[in-house]
């Protein structure tokens, strides 16, 4: 699997900010770097420079155009998807509905340089429950409807409200809200990257004589079920830079969303999740002394201690990252278990690292 391959060889580095190292890529490293650019293509616009720079003659021309592609098709997937969220997040505002981004949508108007440099595979929006009915119209109003992915993995079917409602039951979120998106005047070279990469990038699609993608809507008023959005949205803010006016939560919940995403799923998972740690350590970056309180506070709160020692220890070890002192040192006083209890009194389920990577 191309993950457990990045990390045997030592590649992590490539989901950090640290620089290119010195020398040129074997052509096994190569191998490694392009498999997981593809495997993690939502994050191939910020790998593939990374990986060209680094590639030397390793790097074959037909490979690296096939890279510069992705890349640019993924760009042009995260245009659309941004697109259409600034207009539901204009209309919530409107109709003055709390709401706030979350996950990568979050992180890729917070953390990155140009939201265009991180995609993702649909775009996650934080609503309060006693608002959800009112949100869900909004974003209907936009083109959206309820609908369920196909076996294939490519295309989506219409879902009627009973099959929404036993989803729903048992979930923290909507039913998916997914728009197809038909484009014709694309340029000519990001129309060719998108052909090229079709394959790769699973929201595209061809419709008839022209190209289409899917954008699709995923509404939380949990971040768990048992970690409700109330408190994320009441204390979000607007994002920095262009992207200001969406708001996105506290430095502080973005960390811990971060945490808990990557250790719960990774130790629950093979070979998924671990290119959001490209989102924890730029996130890390911006976190003052008054995130990191926060971010501490919520982990005692979910009793999810064991989560943050497991995932930040490999954030300088390994990705050669910035860890705040206060966190090193929590770190540090986590890594001994608490006295007469059981590891799942406690949600310790063992470290996630090895499956993030496709081991035992």
């Amino acid at each position: 699997m191309p993950a457990a391959a990045l990390d045997e060889l030592g590649l992590c580095w490539l989901l950090g900010n640290a620089p290119v190292p010195m020398g040129t890529a074997s052509r096994v490293e190569f191998d490694a770097a392009f498999a997981f650019a593809v495997h993690a293509w939502q994050l191939s616009p910020t790998l593939v420079p990374r990986i060209v720079d680094w590639a030397g003659t390793a790097g074959e021309d037909q490979r690296i155009a096939r890279l510069r592609a992705l890349a640019m098709a993924t760009s042009a997937l995260g245009a659309v998807q941004m697109t259409l969220c600034r207009r539901v997040a204009a209309d919530l505002e409107r109709e003055d509905i709390p709401y706030c981004l979350l996950k990568g949508s979050a992180v890729r108007v917070t953390a990155y340089p140009n939201p265009a440099d991180r995609c993702g595979l649909d775009v996650d929006i934080a609503v309060p429950t006693p608002y959800l009915a009112a949100a869900e119209q909004a974003i209907r109003d936009q083109g959206f409807v309820p609908a369920s992915l196909l076996d294939g993995g490519r295309h989506f079917r219409l879902v009627d409200p009973e099959e929404r409602a036993v989803v729903e039951a048992e979930h923290y979120e909507l039913a998916c809200l997914v728009r197809r998106q038909r484009l014709h005047d694309m340029p000519a070279a990001v129309r060719a990257a998108v052909e090229q990469s079709i394959e790769m990038v699973r929201p595209w699609h061809h419709d008839g004589d022209s190209l289409g993608c899917y954008v699709t809507l995923d509404v939380h008023h949990g971040l768990s079920l048992d970690i409700p959005v109330d408190e994320v949205v009441k204390g979000s803010r607007p994002a920095s830079g262009p992207d200001g006016q969406l708001r996105v939560p506290s430095v502080g919940w973005m960390l811990f969303h971060l945490i808990f995403k990557i250790y719960w799923e990774g130790a629950h998972n093979y070979r998924k999740g671990a290119y959001q740690y490209a989102d924890l350590i730029r996130v890390l970056e911006l976190a003052d002394d008054e995130a990191v309180g926060q971010v501490l506070d919520l982990l005692e709160r979910y009793v999810l201690q064991a989560a943050g020692h497991y995932v930040l220890r490999r954030v300088p070890e390994e990705f050669r990252g910035r860890v705040p002192e206060r966190l090193a040192n929590f770190v540090r006083t986590a890594r001994v278990a608490p006295d007469g209890v059981f590891p799942s009194d406690v949600n310790d389920v063992g470290d996630m690292w090895p499956k993030l990577w496709g081991h035992r």
